[in-house]
């Protein structure tokens, strides 16, 4: 694939030299509550447990520092980490010899997503927080598409205003709504639940599982 040179989002980071989301688990208590706080994530969002990685081939693009990459191995899955900030490749590493990891560490390139390539596909995809960036979208479809088993799994994280902003209101209105006195049958989550239901449960066929 040709190199495009326009500057992506990493090379702003790497440029003034500034992590967005350094976690800084320098103890075995810290990386505990951080990877149950991820469990918990996606387990709410997605159903997903820990054996879901269990000796599962994980690709990951832009682990940053390598936080979520260390709860992937922790629970068992063999990792593959796409990083084009070559800055964070020391910590990735650190991390991953920190909390004996390093065998579940199979490869670590530099390359983008973009100019990335492999012969292998993976169970598992990850790709958080910056697929948004990238444009046309049809290049980091077509390229996850190629690199994912078929009946594989992806997750991505797609920042957006319009659907940021739906969520938060979504969520605000639950708020607003369980702390009505007309309408304390329900709690919280009910509401939550009530609210998302067409949009998440029925959309994805939920009910059916």
């Amino acid at each position: 694939m040709k190199k495009n040179n326009k500057k992506k989002l990493y090379d702003f980071y790497s440029d003034i030299n500034f992590n967005p989301s350094f976690r800084n688990l320098n103890s075995k208590k810290k990386f505990s509550i951080y990877k149950q706080n991820r469990l918990d994530i996606l387990g709410t969002k997605l159903g997903l447990t820990s054996l879901d990685f269990k000796n599962k081939s994980i690709l990951e693009f832009g682990p940053n520092m390598g936080e979520n990459s260390i709860c992937f191995a922790d629970w068992g899955g063999y990792l593959s980490l796409v990083e084009p900030n070559i800055k964070n490749h020391k910590q990735i590493k650190a991390y991953f010899g920190q909390f004996n990891l390093m065998s579940q560490l199979k490869h670590l390139s530099g390359e983008s997503l973009e100019n990335f390539d492999s012969n292998e596909q993976f169970d598992f995809i990850s790709a958080e927080g910056f697929v948004g960036s990238i444009n046309p979208p049809e290049i980091w479809l077509t390229k996850i598409n190629s690199l994912l088993k078929d009946g594989g799994r992806l997750l991505i994280t797609y920042f957006e205003r319009h659907g940021i902003f739906f969520e938060r209101f979504l969520n605000l209105l639950a708020k607003i709504i369980s702390n009505n006195k007309t309408f304390s049958k329900l709690n919280h989550q009910d509401y939550i639940n009530l609210l998302v239901h067409e949009k998440w449960v029925k959309t994805l066929n939920l009910d059916r599982m």
